[in-house]
């Protein structure tokens, strides 16, 4: 995952934003899908991408657990229906990372496809880097496959290194 995977104005996907889709956990009408104009947002991104990279990639032993249970968690359901590791995962170049500016419910993030979209509340948080890392994370588990209704995305933070900011038992 590097920044060709951030929806910014210089990147050439961008062009496909922004669109709208509606929250079929909370029933939000409008989870919205924007390219990142905040440099001060971005820069919170890009060290959250290097904070996943460190505790996860650079971990053989944290990577290969988190591989494993990705496997586990994809098998069957995941948009590929066959398995997939977090690093194809990670190197998906699918993959596009949005903005979600005001969201009126709870959520912190939202996944449609390879799109995730990271709400303007977690940039504002206090550890903001590490919460972006945890949600990207939670939101990349979707993208292989992890279920709204069930707490797989979340479970996957305890296997890839992030269990600090694991919120047991939270679907979707």
């Amino acid at each position: 995952m590097n920044f060709l995977n951030v929806a910014v104005p210089a990147n050439n996907r961008s062009t496909q934003l922004p669109f709208k889709r509606p929250n079929s956990v909370t029933g939000e009408p409008d989870v919205q899908f924007q390219m990142f104009t905040n440099t001060d947002h971005i820069a919170i991104l890009m060290a959250a991408l290097l904070k996943i990279e460190e505790r996860v990639i650079k971990d053989e032993k944290v990577l290969r657990r988190c591989n494993a249970w990705y496997e586990i968690m994809s098998r069957d359901r995941g948009r590929h229906k066959k398995m997939l590791s977090f690093i194809k995962t990670w190197q998906d170049p699918a993959t596009l990372i949005t903005f979600w500016p005001e969201p009126t419910g709870s959520s912190h993030a939202m996944t449609s496809g390879t799109f995730i979209t990271l709400s303007e509340k977690i940039f504002k948080r206090t550890d903001a880097v590490l919460w972006t890392a945890g949600t990207l994370m939670h939101e990349l588990a979707h993208t292989a496959g992890a279920s709204a209704q069930t707490t797989d995305a979340e479970d996957s933070l305890e296997f890839c290194g992030f269990d600090d900011v694991r919120t047991k038992g939270l679907p979707g």
